[in-house]
């Protein structure tokens, strides 16, 4: 006898977002959520025909109630696991927003350096981002300040 396995793909989007003092948010997942205390970079699903950086606002500002400025698309992550299929694409932004960040819908937000990715219980599609950061942050810093002309140029692509 045979049986049907369905797979679902899933494209989501996340942030990687710096304030001014160069830490990166992390974002802790409530005991309501799939995958329960675990640590991830937010954002959410990109619904159909919407664009990736749309989708990107959306999420912060219902999770998060923040407008961090888009900079760039990092390399995406895929996870499976025996249901589904998660492309997890990462932007790299920018926190300018003088106030704290209250998480709506997550237990809890942490800013952190890099020396301090490695302390928390990441979701499994998140851990390569993690590296990602770790092995490219000299890279990833000089895109911080402002490069205005690249970021409007970003904000509308989704590829």
């Amino acid at each position: 006898m045979l049986f049907s396995v369905m797979i679902i793909r899933l494209k989501v989007v996340c942030a990687v977002t710096f304030n001014h003092e160069k830490k990166i948010l992390a974002a802790r997942r409530s005991t309501q959520m799939p995958l329960p205390l675990k640590w991830e970079f937010p954002g959410g699903k990109v619904e159909e025909g919407e664009q990736e950086t749309d989708a990107l606002r959306r999420e912060l500002q219902e999770e998060l109630d923040i407008q961090p400025v888009i900079l760039d698309r990092l390399p995406p992550s895929v996870h499976t696991d025996a249901h589904r299929v998660l492309e997890l694409i990462p932007y790299l932004c920018r926190y300018e927003q003088q106030r704290d960040v209250e998480p709506t819908e997550h237990e809890a937000v942490r800013w952190l350096g890099v020396d301090d990715l490695q302390t928390l219980d990441w979701a499994a599609a998140d851990w390569p981002i993690v590296r990602y950061i770790e092995e490219n942050w000299a890279g990833l810093l000089p895109a911080l300040p402002a490069n205005e002309k690249h970021a409007e140029q970003n904000q509308g692509r989704s590829d």
